[in-house]
């Protein structure tokens, strides 16, 4: 009977250190997750005939990976809504955006 006992009490540690394990493993993948970045969409347009613009270069501000628009204007970019993006195209005024305003960005043909 004592046996038994001990051996329950054995099991029972095991169970609660392994428990214990996979709670910790899981919020810290739950962490991590979060503090990635998400993929974001929008669109570019010139500000003055409205019309998408290909082939715009954007950035998270300080990061180096870029991303392009295609001829719709539409691109997809890895960042957090807390990022600022910088958008940039031969002809057009470079332009400074929040990540979480850029469902359609306008930029400025130069003068």
């Amino acid at each position: 009977m004592r046996s038994k006992i001990g051996i329950i009490m054995i099991l029972a540690c095991i169970g609660s250190f392994l428990l214990y394990n996979y709670a910790s493993k899981s919020s810290k993948m739950k962490d991590e997750l979060a503090s990635k970045p998400d993929y974001l969409e929008g669109f570019v347009f010139d500000k003055v005939t409205e019309q998408p613009i290909k082939d715009v270069e954007i950035a998270i501000k300080e990061y180096n990976p870029k991303v392009s628009t295609d001829d719709q204007g539409h691109f997809y970019i890895d960042a957090k809504e807390t990022d600022e993006l910088v958008f940039r195209k031969s002809g057009y005024a470079p332009l400074m955006v929040s990540a979480k305003e850029i469902e359609k960005v306008y930029m400025f043909p130069n003068e």
